[in-house]
């Protein structure tokens, strides 16, 4: 049989692999920082609001682009979290959403 692969093979390396957080970090605060470390969505409603400048040929353009170059996403699971001292809530919150944890 060929040897299987995962699709995770053939994506580049994640810019950051790891993420930690005390048990004084307030945990709304430390779960967005770390969803937007995975994936900002802020990013990609800066690059579509300006896409849709201009004519509609410019505007077809601009979206084929942004179709084209879009960004590798890396699920959450490719992010180890790292909770020191913090609270079951924490904890909890990071799993439900899929975090690697270290804790």
């Amino acid at each position: 049989l060929p040897v299987r692969k995962k699709a995770g093979q053939y994506l580049p390396e994640p810019p950051l692999s790891k993420l930690t957080f005390t048990a004084t970090a307030d945990e709304q605060k430390a779960l967005r920082t770390a969803l937007r470390v995975c994936y900002d969505p802020r990013t990609d409603d800066v690059k579509l609001r300006l896409a849709m400048r201009g004519n509609a040929d410019e505007r077809a353009e601009a979206f084929d682009a942004l179709r084209r170059d879009y960004p590798v996403r890396r699920e959450c699971s490719s992010l180890k979290v790292q909770l020191k001292g913090a609270g079951r809530s924490m904890q909890d919150s990071f799993k439900a959403v899929g975090f690697k944890l270290k804790i």
